[in-house]
């Protein structure tokens, strides 16, 4: 059997950890592994929505260490550098919102990532009432420096 990892929350407690025993139990049965991560090339992530380099380097090293645990062979591929283009595409997507519902209904490409968003935001600014996010997150990056 083939399997995939995408390593995205190494810093969570016990995400990580779970996922090396998910990934050594494969390896263990005989099956082909495959481990998708990113290597700091994300303008942000859910661990890092500020681009922290010094949160990024923990990353990095929590997953280098979380290899040496690991017996056997697998796979690990990089995600790929997000070109200019897909940059330009990205920041086209609205920001500004009246309603958590408008925030739900976002779609990108025609997948529904609206409620990914909003569990997001909601997990970074830690409130349900997030129309006021732009301002929490500017006040929360000045509180983190």
């Amino acid at each position: 059997m083939k399997v995939l990892f995408f390593s995205s929350h190494l810093l969570w407690p016990s995400h990580y950890e779970t996922e090396l025993e998910l990934i050594q139990q494969h390896i263990d049965a005989g099956d082909s592994v495959t481990q998708v991560f990113c290597n700091g090339q994300l303008p942000n992530c859910d661990l890092n929505p500020f681009f922290e380099p010094a949160t990024c380097d923990v990353c990095l090293n929590t997953r280098k260490l979380g290899w040496k645990a690991i017996t056997g062979n697998f796979e690990r591929l990089s995600l790929p550098p997000i070109t200019e283009a897909e940059k330009a595409r990205i920041e086209a997507i609205p920001y500004q919102f009246s309603t958590l519902a408008e925030i739900q209904a976002l779609e990108f490409d025609g997948f529904d990532i609206g409620y990914a968003v909003a569990s997001s935001l909601i997990s970074i600014i830690r409130d349900l009432m997030i129309l006021n996010w732009r301002w929490k997150l500017a006040s929360e990056k000045e509180i983190m420096k």
